[in-house]
């Protein structure tokens, strides 16, 4: 494919095209093109003065070694991304903060002595993670893609001890992932992410039960539908 660039700023932007494209040793700053969507195995491999590059979120899939040794890159969002395989960005040592709120498998060794401080991951319960954080010594902090959305429900919840619970669940990551040696972080955050997702479940469970037992009573009490409707049922359902 032809080799595309753009003007930002002060800076020129190489547009990446994909496909056997070859990528100028010096790049700094690149875009990916639309019609990409996943970064292949080595693609940017050792482009040392790379400092930026923009996915689009319909990039789904960072390939093996795909970033390995960009050593000037130092923050990384892949809107999109569910899958980075092997050593995708091993050795970025100036990286220190990744979004990536769709991810569904981090291969193994992916972020290999990278000097993470934070990452931006969603909470499910299938998340793969292959020893993907080895050698992170710095990292201390798991933000959760859906925050607001998590809050939300766990503000709806019945029970205030409930509610209790789940917060703290939620912010003890952070708490303990700091102290946690660099070989341990990955197996951390994985058993993590599923006691918060299982007790998060667990209470959305009890928390529908128990709508299911008041509710007869207050249809009960014989007021109209539509006071039940406006001012009793959104205190009762959970916020999604």
């Amino acid at each position: 494919m032809a080799e595309e660039h753009a003007t930002g700023g002060d800076e020129e932007i190489f547009v990446y095209m994909g496909g056997e494209q070859e990528v100028p040793m010096g790049v700094k700053h690149v875009r990916v093109d639309k019609s990409v969507t996943a970064i292949p195995r080595r693609a940017f491999y050792r482009r040392r003065n790379l400092e930026y590059v923009l996915l689009h979120d319909s990039v789904d899939r960072v390939e093996e070694r795909s970033f390995k040794e960009c050593t000037s890159l130092r923050g990384l969002n892949m809107p999109g991304v569910r899958e980075i395989d092997l050593s995708a960005l091993y050795g970025c040592t100036a990286l220190t903060d990744v979004r990536m709120p769709a991810i569904e498998r981090i291969g193994q060794l992916a972020f290999y002595k990278c000097p993470l401080r934070r990452i931006t991951m969603p909470l499910k319960d299938d998340l793969m993670m292959e020893d993907g954080f080895f050698r992170c010594p710095n990292l201390a902090t798991v933000d959760i893609a859906d925050r607001v959305q998590i809050r939300n429900t766990i503000s709806s919840l019945h029970m205030e001890v409930w509610r209790n619970e789940m917060k703290a669940e939620i912010d003890r990551i952070n708490l303990v992932l700091p102290t946690i040696p660099s070989e341990q972080k990955t197996e951390a955050i994985q058993q993590w992410i599923k006691s918060a997702y299982h007790m998060m479940a667990f209470y959305r469970d009890q928390h529908e039960a128990l709508l299911g037992e008041i509710l007869p009573l207050i249809l009960n009490l014989g007021l109209p539908r539509e006071v039940i409707s406006e001012n009793v049922m959104p205190f009762l359902s959970l916020t999604d």
